[in-house]
């Protein structure tokens, strides 16, 4: 059975897989290997945080709108998934 890292959480399904690969998140994921050493702010958000959109060109004419988590929150709910 798969059991899931904050790593493995963190570093490979952040990002939406539209997204180039020159963006990636694996420096994040080396910060958060240890929850201990993270500020309050990551472990336990106050309050809540709007996402960045990005405009994906799907098909010639058409755009996919990707809405990207601000990386406090995706921390946060990457430690309650290893979690529980």
């Amino acid at each position: 059975m798969y059991k899931p890292t904050l790593f493995g959480l963190i570093s490979r399904g952040y990002f939406p897989k539209e997204l180039p690969p020159a963006f990636n998140t694996r420096s994040l994921a080396m910060v958060a290997k240890n929850p201990a050493t993270l500020p309050p702010e990551f472990t336990n958000p106050r309050k809540p945080t709007k996402n960045i959109n990005h405009n994906y060109l799907a098909r010639a004419n058409s755009r996919r709108r990707l809405g990207i988590l601000n990386p406090i929150d995706y921390v946060a709910l990457s430690i309650t998934v290893i979690n529980n």
